[in-house]
């Protein structure tokens, strides 16, 4: 299954007073963005105001219970106290899931840091979006304007040098969407006037995002918004269900 590829915001997007220490909030707006394919699209404003904290940086369980609240189910979450290792959170990533990782900036070259502030070197929280054997992780970092890639060696060091026996991070699982019939069809929008990008099987396995509303068939207006052949597309209720 492809996986969705989001836009990605800093945490001076929009800038706040609490912009300087929302890494962690700036990794659930790009989850957010990610799991749902852009139907919930905010800022980690939003996921600040979520938990109800209003002072300094945010832990793991924060932003678990930011993500939670905005209807983003979190697969695991994971600190010090669990042993957790740096297979696990490749494992996960292999698996499909994409993983808020905390950990220390200072293990990260220099040139890799984001550009907004290359000299810090403290504790951080990135977005893990998938990992790939030639370029290795591909991060969403608050302090970087851009989704960049890390060598999966970084990557490790980063999460490894954070605080504690166990690594500190969270997965989230994207929905897997199948036909519910023989073949369904795929639509570029949410109607059957929409054009027919393709078709799926019981076997196919999409990016799921959310519902919406479109087009009835008899009296079921209700539509998957999917990510298919790298583009956002429509699939009708009717025909097609998550596995």
């Amino acid at each position: 299954m492809t996986r969705y590829e989001p836009r990605h915001d800093t945490q001076f997007e929009p800038r706040s007073a609490l912009s300087g220490s929302d890494c962690n909030m700036a990794a659930c707006a790009d989850v957010g963005r990610f799991y749902t394919l852009r139907l919930l699209d905010r800022s980690h404003v939003y996921y600040r105001t979520l938990t109800g904290d209003t002072e300094g940086g945010t832990n793991i369980s924060e932003a678990h219970m930011a993500l939670e609240a905005a209807g983003v189910p979190v697969t695991g979450t994971y600190d010090y106290t669990d042993g957790k290792g740096w297979s696990d959170v490749r494992a996960a990533l292999l698996g499909g899931s994409v993983v808020i990782a905390h950990g220390y900036y200072g293990s990260v070259p220099a040139s890799l840091r984001g550009p907004i502030d290359r000299t810090f070197t403290g504790l951080h929280s990135v977005l893990f979006h998938r990992i790939d054997p030639v370029h290795g992780v591909r991060v969403g970092d608050g302090l970087n304007d851009a989704w960049t890639w890390w060598p999966e060696s970084v990557a490790k060091a980063y999460c490894v040098d954070f605080p504690g026996a166990g690594l500190t991070y969270l997965t989230v699982t994207p929905r897997q969407l199948a036909a519910r019939v023989p073949v369904a069809n795929v639509r570029s929008g949410p109607s059957l006037s929409s054009g027919k990008l393709g078709t799926i099987t019981p076997s196919s396995r999409l990016h799921a995002g959310g519902t919406v509303t479109g087009g009835g068939v008899g009296t079921n207006r209700t539509w998957w918004r999917v990510w298919f052949h790298d583009q956002i597309a429509y699939v009708h209720s009717s025909v097609a269900h998550i596995v």
